[in-house]
């Protein structure tokens, strides 16, 4: 199976998937050594050109890599599961794995230090609104004020991405109908949000 048989939905549904799956992984290389952090991703668009924000702790090694606008890679993953073999019309076949991930490549840009309050409120206010609203307008400016220093935020600048929505493409309608039935039928949330996609996309090979 070839990958690009994988790589049939759009660059929304691509971004949407990355909306949805924000908390990616990030890995960089720089004068030969090898970092990687799980970190929370915001989407942002300027003058038609869409980048990703982030920041990470200042005791988090990979910091350097980030200051020193290192290349790298931030993986982001969605539902996968485990495809059984009795869901296929031919007995001579094994089991398989539906999966759906993005793979970002770009290149880290160190922020200002008067953008972090901005990427903070950017993040709360996704995730929580009300309490965006409400507690958080009203932290002491002090707390914010020590709070600040202890991390370093960053842009990724996006040069190209990949797609690899693996949802039994290669296979017959029926079979495909028995794996979304399947997977339906377990309870399992994983098993459901693959059966959803395997629906919503209606992937097939071309």
């Amino acid at each position: 199976m070839h990958y690009q048989s994988f790589n049939q939905v759009s660059e929304k549904d691509v971004f949407d998937f990355i909306r949805q799956n924000n908390f990616g992984c990030l890995v960089t290389r720089h004068q030969q050594e090898w970092h990687a952090s799980h970190l929370m991703f915001m989407m942002q668009e300027s003058a038609g050109c869409i980048s990703l924000v982030s920041h990470l702790a200042k005791e988090n090694p990979q910091r350097n890599h980030v200051e020193q606008g290192a290349e790298g890679t931030i993986v982001f993953s969605g539902a996968h599961t485990y495809i059984s073999p009795a869901n296929y019309s031919s007995r001579v076949s094994v089991p398989t794995w539906n999966y759906m991930a993005v793979y970002v490549y770009g290149r880290c840009e160190l922020l200002p230090e008067e953008r972090k309050m901005e990427l903070i409120s950017q993040l709360v206010a996704h995730h929580e609104p009300d309490y965006f609203e409400g507690a958080f307008k009203e932290l002491p400016q002090t707390y914010l004020d020590r709070l600040m220093p202890q991390f370093t935020a960053f842009r990724f600048g996006i040069s190209r991405m990949e797609h690899r929505f693996k949802l039994s493409q290669e296979k017959p309608e029926a079979d495909r109908q028995r794996i979304i039935e399947q997977l339906k039928s377990t309870g399992k949330t994983n098993d459901a949000e693959i059966a959803d996609a395997m629906l919503k996309f209606g992937l097939k090979l071309i």
